[in-house]
């Protein structure tokens, strides 16, 4: 009963909601509510602010949060240790991956995986990155993929990939034909400002990549005058691709796309911008073998070093 007290009280803190935190924990609101109205009353103190559907967090609120996370982690470390003293081919890993990497990666990682361990639970989350970080803070995640850099100084990270971000132009775009061959550059070099009277389609700002985007036109004093936000990417790959507007993709998508039609893609800046993804955990954490195993898995897809595997990804 304690461990599910606390994973409904953090659940609560991360959605924000009883609704959303119901579909969460896969009960419904009004037993939810009802359970924490009933572990108040018991407390006799009020754990959250109540405001038009929103909750947030008391003071007390704040102090049941901080022992539950500490809780948690010692009860997932033990657990971890005891599958692993049982069997090393037994396990649970709760991994958490962005929402665009997940419909190419996972497909091919997890029947790999699960053919392989097929006593290890694989429990997935898609989210942000944002808040996957603070969800692996919390201890609510073992590994993430996640690009660099990283937001918390409680993580730490194995990094399996280093890639371009690229821009994705039109196919039939009138400049279409000014990429170049430059020196560290893996496709043709383009100077960005030929796109400054374009319409740019870009995700929003709490992506990674369109910070370590905007971060890059910033050295340039580059700003699009034209911009629709999306928080999706394959949005922007399509409509470039169909004619509207360009937009920044990271390469390992663009190899990936699944779309009939392709845009044209250039490096840019100065050479190239890029961007490393790595495998995030939490700093003194047990890893357990099972994570470990997927850990290696992960590396062989992304570094091209397992045969198996399918190619061009």
């Amino acid at each position: 009963m304690l461990l599910k007290e606390l994973k409904y009280v953090l659940a609560i803190h991360t959605y924000g909601t009883m609704a959303k935190a119901s579909q969460h924990l896969y009960i419904s609101q009004p037993a939810l509510s009802k359970y924490i109205q009933n572990l108040e009353d018991t407390l006799n103190v009020e754990l959250f602010h109540r405001n038009n559907g929103r909750l947030s967090l008391t003071f007390a609120g704040e102090q049941y949060v901080s022992a539950a996370t500490k809780m948690l982690e010692i009860f997932d470390h033990l657990e971890n240790e005891l599958t692993d003293v049982q069997n090393a081919a037994k396990g649970r890993i709760r991994l958490g991956i962005s929402t665009y990497r997940g419909p190419y990666l996972l497909p091919k990682v997890i029947a790999k995986f699960h053919r392989e361990y097929p006593e290890i639970d694989l429990n997935v989350t898609e989210e942000s990155a944002e808040n996957l970080e603070q969800m692996l803070s919390r201890g609510e995640l073992d590994i993430a993929i996640l690009n660099l850099p990283l937001s918390l100084p409680n993580l730490e990270y194995t990094p399996i990939l280093e890639e371009e971000i690229l821009l994705a132009i039109p196919p039939d775009h009138p400049k279409v034909n000014l990429g170049v061959e430059k020196k560290g550059c893996k496709y043709p070099w383009i100077d960005i400002k030929h796109f400054e009277t374009d319409s740019y389609v870009l995700l929003k700002p709490h992506f990674k990549s369109r910070q370590i985007t905007n971060a890059v036109l910033n050295t340039i004093n580059f700003a699009p005058k034209s911009v629709i936000e999306t928080g999706n990417i394959n949005t922007g790959y399509r409509l470039a691709a169909n004619g509207y507007g360009v937009t920044f993709i990271p390469e390992t998508y663009v190899n990936n796309s699944s779309s009939s039609v392709k845009a044209k893609v250039f490096s840019f800046g100065q050479p190239c911008t890029k961007i490393t993804l790595a495998v995030v955990y939490k700093k003194d954490t047990y890893m357990s073998k099972a994570c470990q195993i997927f850990l290696d898995m992960i590396k062989e897809f992304y570094m091209g070093t397992d045969k198996t595997l399918p190619e061009n990804v």
